[in-house]
């Protein structure tokens, strides 16, 4: 019997793969409004199904309503390893049950916890918490003030776990595990200077340096490399090679339950892993 996988394309922003076979249904959601076109999951699908799609044109507004991955249907058989992408862009769905929930699944290790004893609202530390609300690279930080009582949120569906807003709050109010450690290099001399990566980081580490003067030499693009978190969307998408990304470890949620699938899953994540810088 012959498994076919049906491309549904339910609005602008949800593209979704279905496969029903005899035993269970698989259902792959692909939120474009999510993704940032950082190509992990090209990295991980091991029948490199996933393509990268137009990024920087995407990104300076070149071209509109367009995927940044497409995936050819005919070969996807609906794994799931590309869910580990850190943006929650990519879903599936396994008889009604998000592979999220299935503890035989290991997943990248990302996490912003606060701990609330760490925290006071005096007139000084208010205006840190505005301060890190402003920096947030994607509005996931939230300081509430109602009532005249003050509170906290993250929406962790938004966060890039890019670690603004742990530095810039009192010591041990805010923890951040990044899902990658490691360095970044760039070639200046090849650097265009065309401003794709600034316009693509999700985090917002990268910047062009002001000039003072026209003409005048000195790096094309700067890097805070501390709220980096190695995704790889600057090196991808590079015109002209000019970014290298160096991931030194990679931090997984170890699966609870081991099945047939576990440990290639796990081998799969570390493959991400690429050389020391």
């Amino acid at each position: 019997m012959e498994i076919k996988v049906e491309r549904i394309i339910e609005n602008d922003q949800t593209i979704k793969l279905e496969r029903t076979g005899p035993r269970e249904k698989r259902t792959l959601i692909y939120k474009l409004d999510k993704c940032v076109g950082c190509g992990l999951c090209t990295d991980l699908c091991p029948l490199e199904v996933i393509e990268l799609g137009p990024v920087g044109a995407i990104s300076r507004e070149v071209v509109e309503n367009t995927p940044k991955v497409t995936f050819q249907q005919e070969k996807c058989t609906l794994c799931g390893i590309c869910t580990t992408c850190p943006f929650y862009a990519i879903d599936l769905i396994i008889n009604d049950e998000p592979i999220s929930e299935v503890d035989s699944y290991p997943t990248l290790k990302k996490e912003i916890t606060i701990n609330k004893d760490k925290i006071e609202f005096t007139e000084e530390s208010k205006t840190i918490w505005k301060e890190i609300e402003e920096i947030c690279p994607t509005e996931a930080f939230h300081f509430i003030e109602k009532n005249g009582e003050y509170d906290i949120e993250i929406e962790e569906e938004k966060c890039v776990y890019c670690g603004r807003c742990a530095d810039k709050a009192p010591e041990d109010a805010i923890k951040v595990t990044k899902p990658f450690e490691g360095s970044i290099e760039v070639n200046q001399e090849k650097c265009e200077a065309c401003e794709v990566c600034v316009k693509i980081c999700p985090t917002s580490c990268i910047s062009m340096p002001p000039r003072e003067k026209a003409f005048q030499i000195g790096e094309k693009i700067k890097i805070e490399e501390e709220y980096c978190i190695f995704c790889g969307a600057c090196e991808h998408n590079c015109p002209v090679n000019a970014i290298k990304i160096f991931r030194n470890s990679v931090n997984i949620n170890k699966a609870q339950q081991n099945a047939p699938w576990t440990q290639k899953w796990e081998q799969v994540l570390e493959s991400l892993k690429i050389g020391e810088g």
